[in-house]
C-alpha cells in the first residue's frame, strides 16, 4: 500500500484527509480501470489490482470472494435495490 499511496500523492498515510482523499482517488482510478464493474473494483481494492489483472479479471481466493459479496450486499441495501435470488429454478418455465 505504501507505493499506492505514493502513486496517489499521499505523503502522510496517517493524515486522515490525505488518506481519505487518496482512497477516493484510488477507487475512481479502479472504476476507470475495470470499466465501472463494482465486483472487480472491490476485488482489486481488497487484493490489489495486480492480482485481479494477473488472474485475467478472475479471482478465486475465498477471502476476496467473501469481501466482494459483503460489498455487494451493503451496496444493494443502501441503494434500496432488492437482490436477485441465486436460485433461478423458480423462474424457469417448466411446461
Amino acid at each position: 500500500m505504501p507505493l499506492t499511496a505514493q502513486r496517489l500523492g499521499v505523503r502522510d498515510r496517517c493524515n486522515i484527509e490525505q488518506s481519505v482523499s487518496g482512497g477516493v482517488r484510488y477507487l475512481a482510478w479502479l472504476m476507470q480501470q475495470f470499466h465501472n464493474d463494482l465486483r472487480l473494483v472491490a476485488a482489486a481494492y481488497y487484493a490489489g489490482e495486480d492480482v485481479v489483472y494477473r488472474r485475467d479479471l478472475a479471482y478465486r481466493n475465498p477471502d476476496v470472494i467473501a469481501y466482494v459479496a459483503r460489498i455487494r450486499t451493503t451496496y444493494l441495501r443502501q441503494a434500496g435495490i432488492k437482490p436477485r435470488t441465486t436460485n433461478i429454478s423458480s423462474e424457469r418455465d417448466v411446461r
